[in-house]
């Protein structure tokens, strides 16, 4: 039964996610060259049908790497076939990328697609970031603004230079006093909650002191520098969040966030795409505080 389950989740996640991304393909590679079979799934019958219906998909080109032989990806699917259908651990994702990615869309349909292949799979929405109160644009189901004068840096730009984390994204703000509000959307309407949030930002210099003020009593708190982020565990679950940033005198005036979590502790899928407008690999390799 569990090989069964498990090339059940191979095929359709593989499948619903091509039509996405049309530089991929389903060919696994080890790190020594060598092709990985795949046939006894069927993708190369798989591939030859869509690269004749797909023109524009280069089969021959795309593969996806498997570090080491295919214990790496029997792994993989193991902990997807816990998380999707016995719902007994945890599996991030994270997809790092361009323009496309911060748009959003992408990012929302595969969420989409594993909640189709499995109901309420898809446990939290993952890192937030706040774009638009950077000025760059966001998708529609997520969304940022702020109180006080903030300024974005992007990892892609040659003319910023800033210290980022795993978003390449950061918005900073010099002042005494300063708010920062962000909330994100299963679907129309439906907004994702927890009980846990997490704030991203620069503990490497002096900076105004983050406090939650959102509508959810805090049962408390504690400061992780060596991580780079705050949490706030929550006496009730929260779907806003809202943070104050205020300066005493052991504090600088001015705070670098990177970003925020609503961090649920179910176990299911957690996706996270991260996008910067611009940006490839060389330029999230300048985010010095990326985990």
């Amino acid at each position: 039964m569990r090989i069964k389950q498990r090339g059940f989740i191979m095929t359709w996640v593989l499948l619903l996610l091509l039509p996405l991304i049309a530089n991929s393909d389903f060919s696994v590679y080890r790190q020594d060259g060598q092709a990985i079979a795949l046939n006894r799934y069927g993708f190369s019958s798989q591939n030859q049908r869509l690269a004749s219906q797909y023109p524009f998909i280069n089969v021959a080109a795309s593969v996806l790497k498997f570090h080491g032989d295919e214990s790496s990806r029997d792994m993989l699917y193991s902990r997807m076939e816990a998380a999707l259908l016995e719902r007994q651990t945890t599996l991030n994702i994270a997809h790092l990328g361009g323009s496309h990615v911060q748009a959003g869309w992408m990012g929302q349909r595969i969420r989409e697609h594993f909640n189709g292949l499995s109901p309420g799979s898809i446990v939290d929405r993952g890192l937030l970031v706040p774009l638009r109160v950077g000025k760059s644009n966001s998708t529609a189901l997520s969304g940022s603004m702020a109180k006080g004068d903030w300024s974005g840096c992007r990892c892609s730009s040659r003319k910023d230079h800033c210290t980022w984390g795993m978003s390449g994204f950061t918005i900073t703000t010099e002042t005494d006093s300063a708010e920062l509000i962000l909330w994100a959307n299963q679907k129309d309407s439906v907004p994702y909650s927890a009980n846990e949030v997490r704030l991203y930002y620069n503990h490497l210099e002096p900076h105004l002191t983050p406090e939650w003020v959102g509508n959810a009593r805090v049962d408390s708190s504690r400061s992780f520098p060596e991580q780079g982020f705050q949490t706030w565990w929550l006496s009730d679950a929260a779907d806003t969040l809202k943070f104050r940033f205020v300066a005493d005198s052991a504090s600088g005036k001015t705070i670098s966030v990177h970003g925020a979590w609503l961090k649920s502790n179910a176990p299911g899928i957690r996706f996270t795409d991260i996008g910067v407008n611009g940006a490839s690999t060389a330029s999230y390799l300048r985010c010095e505080q990326m985990p």
